[in-house]
C-alpha cells in the first residue's frame, strides 16, 4: 500500500497532492493575481480534503494516509503559484491570519511589477476570458495553463492532467469541450500534453511535441534550481 505525500515526478508538479489541488483550482478560483504571461498566483480558502479528495477519485486514485493529515492540518487553505514555464507549485496554510498576509504579500509584489512594465510584452497582456463558476467562484482562461503568442494572435492553453483521463469534457478558458470533438477520448498515455486554444479550434500536442517540450521545461527547471542554490549559498 502506497504511504507518504507522494512525489509527482519530473514535470509539472512538486507531488501528486499539489497536483489534485490544481485540478480543484480549475473548478474556480476565491481570488488570483498576475497572469500566464509573467506568473499567476491563486487563492484557495478553507477546507480543501472533500474537493481533493474527489478530484483523486476522479483520477481513479485515493489519498495516503499522509496526504489526508496533511490537508487536515492545513485547513486554512492554499495559494498555488505558475510560473510562466507552467511549473506549479502549492503553498498550504493552517492559518487563516498567514494566509492572509502571504496573500497580501503576493499582490503587492504582482501589483508592484505591473506598475514597473514597459508594456514590452507582445500584444500587451494575455487576454483574459473568466466566467463564475455555479459555486460562486471565479475561473479564468489565462490562468488554466498559459498562452503564447502566435504572429501576434494569442492561444490559451493547459495541460492534460490524470484527472482529465476518461471524462467526457475537457475544461478550457471557462469552458467545457466535449471531448469527442477535439480527441475522440482522454487516454492515460495524453496526461501532459498541451490543449492550445486558437480562436474558436482546440489543438492537441502529439506525443512527439510534448516530449520535446517537456525535455526543454526540465533543463530550464534545473538551470533554475542551480541558479537558486547559488544565491542560497
Amino acid at each position: 500500500m502506497t504511504t507518504g505525500i507522494r512525489p509527482y515526478g519530473p514535470g509539472k508538479f512538486d507531488t501528486i497532492l499539489d497536483s489534485y489541488v490544481y485540478t480543484v483550482s480549475l473548478d474556480g478560483i476565491d481570488e488570483e493575481a498576475g497572469d500566464a504571461g509573467t506568473g499567476w498566483y491563486g487563492l484557495l480558502r478553507g477546507d480543501l480534503r472533500e474537493a481533493v479528495t474527489d478530484a483523486a477519485h476522479e483520477a481513479k486514485d485515493e489519498l495516503t494516509r499522509e496526504e489526508l493529515k496533511f490537508l487536515a492540518e492545513n485547513k486554512a487553505g492554499a495559494i498555488i503559484e505558475e510560473t510562466d514555464q507552467g511549473f506549479v507549485s502549492v503553498e498550504n496554510f493552517s492559518d487563516d491570519v498567514v494566509l492572509d498576509k502571504e496573500w497580501a504579500r503576493i499582490v503587492d509584489a504582482v501589483e508592484d511589477a505591473e506598475d514597473e512594465d514597459d508594456g514590452s510584452y507582445e500584444g500587451a497582456h494575455p487576454p483574459k476570458t473568466c466566467v463564475r463558476t455555479a459555486n460562486g467562484k471565479i475561473a479564468c482562461g489565462t490562468r488554466l495553463g498559459g498562452s503564447h503568442g502566435m504572429g501576434g494572435a494569442q492561444r490559451i492553453w493547459r495541460e492534460i492532467l490524470p484527472s482529465d483521463v476518461g471524462r467526457p469534457f475537457f475544461t478550457l478558458a471557462g469552458r467545457n469541450w466535449p471531448v469527442v470533438d477535439f480527441m475522440g477520448q482522454i487516454l492515460p498515455n495524453d496526461v501532459g500534453k498541451r490543449v492550445y486554444l486558437v480562436g474558436d479550434i482546440l489543438q492537441v500536442e502529439n506525443n512527439e511535441q510534448r516530449d520535446a517540450r517537456k525535455s526543454r521545461d526540465l533543463k530550464g527547471l534545473e538551470k533554475a534550481q542551480r541558479e537558486r542554490h547559488r544565491h542560497r549559498r
